[in-house]
């Protein structure tokens, strides 16, 4: 089942370790199904009340409507499926000329122009989509002053708590991306236009913003924003990770926007240690980014979701295979009369691709006929990509489009100081996405005249994502449906004769008075009630938010009426009178004490006595929606 990891992690001002979600065990069983972006089977095992076997019927009946209502595409009781349009666009904007050498920031008016113009080209090959994540990196240069100043957005709101108080450069490049993505007149009935949703994520370089059309912003809940450098020299984030999460139509998404590691030598023991650092990297970012929830105050890490996605600046490079290098002396040359050949010398360059060797190896035969010698041989970091993939249509076997870097500023064309590579990429990983389009806008077809503005040209994918969502009322009633049919089979069962009770020893009694998870018939009926209670508002974040605030709520007062029962049992025992059976037990005679029966029952009849005035005094409990808290318990 999806379940909570030991490791969760405490958080501060919390007085307990929030829970942390995972998938590792329940993705068949619930069949990917979500509430809220929680695994279906915990979020009935946190919020319905219903015992496990009662949990499995309901997830068994939810997944035949999930199936029913995929199948058909219809409504069906509890499960509605439909599916999400997902832009990606990801582009190293490094190159630009703005000012770098003074501040490192800032954007030109006449580069901003052109910088729109290439951002609505790739909206454009795109077309219309339920939302688009933009990542880019470089936006300020990377240079060790810059690196000192460790911009980062969780840094900037504990400054400025203004919803804009961002840096200069992000406010620019945010206003940029808004006006590209609805540039060229794009803007129509079946092209509405995009808007911010939540904050834009940075550090340092690294920026990631969230579009949507103003009518999709009530459909997105749950957003959460992760930082993550990854240089090891600064902790800058000159070279780093920035994600972002929300949920969808009960579906939960997860973006990462990364800046890898550069290869900085062209020798083959370089080029493998970089690829190597590259690998540790995205390793880094699988397992150390985390988001808290404010909606159920649970941990998520990446791998708690089911749509993720990666795009960014990955460094990987083309291999220098001996073979090839035997055949041409300058693999630059090389490298650029294959491109000149797109259909077979794409073929040629992704057998010397890093990625895709990597993403290749480890489940499926691998793409090069013959065997490739260099840096890629012996096992290096198995499994850190498995399971990932990269957005190919059309049966290709690698990025359909000319290499991203590096290209000549202004140019057109690629520069001498690099061999040309596909640094830029996208990749996911989801049983739910089904890739529609993956390609790149080349700036020098783009501007007239024909230039570069970035030694990068930006990449672009388009995702279908299938999404589920499950009514939270009708999963109520289910659930309550469950539960009642349940108790008529406990009803049923014959109770034993009167004669043939016992009353349970001593010792039983201080058992099942200290069992911690019994309850009285009346008191499960009571818990039941008002799991029903909290299941019938229509926001499952209000359900989320007020069961954790009555779960808190009722330890406090636990605690508190046990504190009272316990002054009131001190009270009752006093010291036995009869102790001459005990002569013959040394050290007991001090220790013997008996009880006050009647003084207990009263002091226990006060106790009750003041908690049913006060139900009655306070007024009936009102939930607010509007906010997800309980205004008054």
């Amino acid at each position: 089942m999806g379940c909570c990891s030991s490791t969760a992690r405490t958080t501060a001002g919390s007085r307990k370790k929030l829970p942390e979600v995972s998938w590792h065990c329940g993705v068949n069983y619930c069949h990917g199904l979500e509430v809220e972006g929680i695994p279906l089977d915990r979020y009935l095992e946190h919020f319905s009340g219903l015992g496990r076997p009662e949990q499995h019927q309901v997830v068994t009946k939810v997944v035949e409507e999930a199936s029913t209502s995929a199948a058909s595409g219809a409504r069906a009781g509890v499960c509605h499926t439909r599916t999400a349009k997902i832009g990606l666009l990801s582009w190293n904007v490094g190159g630009i000329s703005d000012h770098r050498k003074d501040q490192g920031a800032g954007l030109e008016e006449a580069v901003q122009g052109a910088a729109a113009e290439v951002l609505s080209a790739a909206v454009a090959d795109l077309g219309p989509a339920d939302v688009i994540v933009v990542g880019l990196q470089e936006i300020i240069s990377l240079t060790p002053s810059n690196a000192m100043k460790g911009t980062s957005s969780a840094n900037e709101s504990r400054k400025n708590k203004s919803f804009y108080g961002w840096p200069e450069t992000v406010a620019q490049w945010v206003e940029l991306l808004a006006g590209g993505l609805n540039g060229q007149s794009s803007v129509s009935q079946d092209h509405p236009a995009y808007v911010l949703y939540g904050q834009p994520v940075y550090l340092f370089g690294l920026l990631l913003c969230v579009f949507c059309p103003a009518s999709m912003l009530k459909h997105i809940r749950d957003f959460g924003m992760a930082e993550k450098p990854l240089d090891q020299k600064w902790k800058s984030g000159a070279k780093g990770a920035v994600a972002c999460r929300f949920v969808l139509w009960d579906r939960s998404f997860c973006f990462l926007n990364c800046h890898l590691a550069a290869t900085t030598a062209t020798s083959a023991k370089s080029s493998l240690r970089t690829f190597k650092q590259r690998l540790q990297q995205l390793e880094q970012c699988w397992n150390e980014i985390k988001f808290k929830s404010h909606v159920n105050q649970m941990v998520y890490p990446v791998s708690a979701h089911r749509a993720i996605f990666l795009l960014g600046d990955t460094n990987m490079r083309l291999v220098n295979n001996y073979n090839c290098h035997q055949a041409c002396q300058d693999f630059h040359s090389y490298t650029t009369n294959a491109i000149g050949d797109a259909e077979a010398g794409y073929r040629e360059l992704w057998e010397l691709d890093q990625l895709t060797q990597e993403l290749s190896k480890p489940d499926q035969p691998s793409i090069s006929e013959r065997p490739l010698s260099g840096c890629l041989t012996g096992q290096l970091s198995e499994g850190i990509l498995k399971n990932w993939q990269e957005p190919l249509v059309d049966e290709n076997l690698g990025p359909p489009f000319p290499p991203t870097f590096k290209l000549a500023v202004p140019g057109p064309g690629y520069s001498r100081k690099r061999v040309p590579a596909w640094t830029d990429r996208v990749l996911f990983r989801s049983d739910h996405a089904e890739p529609a389009k993956y390609g790149s806008v080349m700036q020098s077809k783009v501007l007239k005249p024909p230039r570069n503005l970035s030694d990068h040209d930006p990449v672009y994918a388009f995702f279908n994502v299938e999404c589920t969502s499950i009514h939270p009322r009708r999963l109520g009633s289910l659930a309550r449906e469950v539960r009642k049919a349940s108790m008529g089979l406990d009803e049923r069962k014959s109770q034993p004769p009167a004669a043939t009770r016992r009353f349970p020893s001593t010792q039983q009694a201080q058992q099942a008075a200290l069992a911690s998870g019994s309850m009285a018939a009346h008191e499960e009926e009571f818990s039941r009630r008002l799991s029903e209670r909290l299941s019938e508002l229509e926001d499952p974040s209000d359900t989320a938010a007020a069961s954790w605030l009555l779960q808190e709520c009722q330890e406090e007062c636990w605690m508190l009426l046990c504190r009272r029962l316990e002054f009131s049992l001190n009270d009752s025992i006093r010291p036995g009178l009869d102790l001459n059976w005990f002569e013959d037990v040394p050290g007991e005679r001090e220790a013997y004490q008996e009880l006050d029966a009647e003084e207990l029952a009263k002091s226990l009849q006060e106790v009750m006595n003041t908690l049913r005035r006060d139900l009655v005094q306070n007024t009936k409990p009102k939930m607010s929606k509007s906010s997800s808290t309980v205004v008054s318990l």
